[in-house]
């Protein structure tokens, strides 16, 4: 749709934002500070960040004209951090803005690992588990801060024999090693079912995202009872509750990482387990499929639409 047709949605429409996109210019997230204050104060001149033309200004101006007539709208964002940020911006500062987070079906993520296996995963295996889509390619996923924290993890250790490494997303199979750890690629996973056997194999997924609206892969993984360790940044937040259910780490700094997988790592197998317990709980109480549905339904009654 061009921008100057979201004003077709005005009067009792729901708008979901799943990035940042709807208030910054051209960009999908506003990730460093002076991109932030465009976004609060308004793309200006005398804020410019770039050299040249200035294309999220002029997607930004855009926006600016068309906006006023989005009347009769609310908002959903899936976090807590994109709501403050939404509310802060120059665009949606006096918009109706609701916390609406993804839904999860828990009935497939769920812990089962039945008939399930990853060639060179043993049973007592340690397995640290990434996940994104096109694997490490994108920067704001953090793929170039787990190495980091895995090297320092791996740095810290006598024998590294019984860690594995287990990543998924990216474009093709392979294995190898990673600072003397076994490392296995699965590549693009279509399955949910298949997904969610990945989790439950694995011992701890890692998040260490610069940014997630609201952290897809951490929910799922807590909903198969895996914890997830990630930074105190962002959609995370919501998703991960410090020494619960995972680990939260410092922004964005490979050291403060690295202590949260040897904090995990240590712990007795009861502890894992309880932790994996918890992050379960809180999924289903807070993103399960039935929760989100009646957030939604909620809304559309607010907006005086009926419900069969």
């Amino acid at each position: 749709m061009s921008i100057k047709d979201f004003p077709l949605f005005s009067n009792k429409s729901v708008i979901t934002l799943h990035d940042e996109w709807f208030y910054c210019g051209a960009e999908h997230y506003a990730l460093d500070i002076c991109s932030y204050k465009r976004v609060v104060e308004g793309y200006n001149k005398s804020n410019q960040n770039v050299q040249g033309i200035d294309l999220n200004r002029l997607v930004w101006r855009r926006k600016l004209k068309y906006y006023p007539l989005l009347t009769g709208v609310i908002f959903t964002v899936p976090s807590t951090w994109m709501k403050s940020r939404a509310e802060e911006s120059y665009l949606l500062r006096n918009k109706d803005i609701r916390v609406v987070p993804n839904p999860i079906d828990t009935q497939i993520f769920i812990n089962d690992t039945t008939a399930f296996s990853v060639d060179g995963i043993e049973p007592n295996d340690f397995v640290i588990t990434f996940g994104a889509i096109d694997g490490g390619g994108s920067a704001i996923k953090g793929f170039d801060l787990l190495i980091d924290a895995i090297q320092l993890f791996a740095s810290n250790l006598d024998s590294l024999r019984n860690i594995k490494i287990i990543t998924f997303g990216g474009k093709n199979k392979n294995s190898g090693k990673l600072f003397g750890i076994n490392t296995i690629e699965l590549g693009h996973i279509s399955s949910e079912r298949e997904l969610a056997n990945i989790y439950s194999l694995s011992s701890v997924t890692i998040v260490p995202s610069r940014a997630e609206s609201f952290g897809q892969v951490a929910a799922e993984s807590l909903s198969c009872e895996t914890p997830v360790i990630a930074f105190n940044h962002s959609g995370l937040t919501d998703i991960v509750k410090h020494k619960e259910n995972g680990y939260l780490a410092e922004p964005f700094k490979p050291t403060s990482l690295a202590a949260g997988i040897s904090w995990f790592y240590s712990l007795t197998d009861e502890v894992k387990i309880q932790l994996g317990i918890s992050g379960r709980k809180h999924v289903i109480e807070s993103f399960s499929e039935d929760v989100i549905g009646e957030k939604f339904i909620s809304i559309y009654k607010e907006l005086g639409y009926k419900s069969d």
